[in-house]
């Protein structure tokens, strides 16, 4: 699981079903409706502290404040970035900005958002990791080319 997932999930759990709050699902952005006013939409930052994102249609229209977004045309449309420190382990800063393409029209940081290491949930061991291995590669006996271990000279 990664931080986006983590974010995705705990984003999830605080406001899914909260009155004057709509979640929006599609693809693999999660945007929050606050009533009806103002949407967010969660991304990893890049070095300019903007959302990094993949150049799609739906992307581009939402970095446009120029077009309206679609389920709420009156909404302003915002994004919460975090930005990873350097060895991608925590978070050195999370900000708020307003997008015009690939500028911003204004943008700040938020207060307390350094957190020193990401703490990630912890998943159950499958059946193959209860003996602390993982097996990565599973060779088949008596098949392949090259020698076998008892023709080693």
């Amino acid at each position: 699981m990664d931080i986006s997932d983590c974010v995705t999930k705990e984003l999830l759990k605080e406001f899914e079903g909260k009155v004057g709050i709509t979640v929006f699902r599609k693809h693999e952005t999660v945007k929050l409706l606050f009533g009806r006013r103002v949407v967010v939409r969660f991304k990893k930052s890049g070095r300019n502290g903007l959302g990094m994102n993949a150049a799609t249609r739906a992307n581009n229209n939402f970095l446009n404040p120029n077009l309206p977004f679609q389920d709420a045309p009156h909404a302003m449309k915002v994004e919460i970035c975090w930005k990873l420190n350097a060895t991608g382990t925590g978070c050195s800063d999370v900000i708020v900005a307003a997008r015009n393409g690939d500028g911003a029209l204004w943008s700040y940081s938020l207060p307390g958002g350094r957190q020193k290491v990401f703490e990630f949930p912890a998943r159950e061991a499958t059946p193959r990791e209860e003996n602390g291995r993982r097996s990565i590669v599973k060779l088949k006996e008596g098949k392949g080319k090259g020698r076998k271990a008892d023709d080693a000279s």
